[in-house]
């Protein structure tokens, strides 16, 4: 059996991608903003309004792993894609300090519950 370090990254990647979308896109007053939309009018642009500005970073799904930008730029970055990318962040993670995600209280509970679990693996 075999495991891929770098596909986990990737499928953690394309998790943040649907959770985003299944979270959906708030519309009341305020992120519909009718002022602005009728300020900016029939062939008028609200794109580099404050408000468009403010709320449009916290609707968008921010991929690590994925490039946006254009060709020319990416090449110039070195035109590293998707793979090279999770594998860069695979050495990342496992060179970096030992973090656990779980809270002691957790780490506790789980092994109370199950006889056997090593102990290492809950640090």
């Amino acid at each position: 059996m075999t495991a891929s370090f770098d596909k986990l990254v990737i499928d953690n990647e394309i998790i943040g991608m649907i959770m985003r979308a299944v979270e959906g896109i708030k519309v009341d007053d305020t992120t519909l903003a009718f002022d602005v939309l009728k300020k900016a009018g029939p062939g008028g642009h609200f794109v580099s309004s404050r408000h468009t500005r403010r709320y449009m970073r916290s609707e968008q799904f921010h991929p690590q792993l994925s490039d946006r930008d254009d060709r020319d730029s990416w090449e110039s970055r070195g035109a590293k894609d998707t793979n090279a990318r999770a594998t860069d962040k695979v050495h990342e993670i496992l060179n970096g300090p030992a973090q656990s995600v779980l809270s002691q209280e957790i780490r506790e509970r789980l092994k109370s519950e199950i006889p056997g679990l090593r102990s290492f693996l809950m640090e």
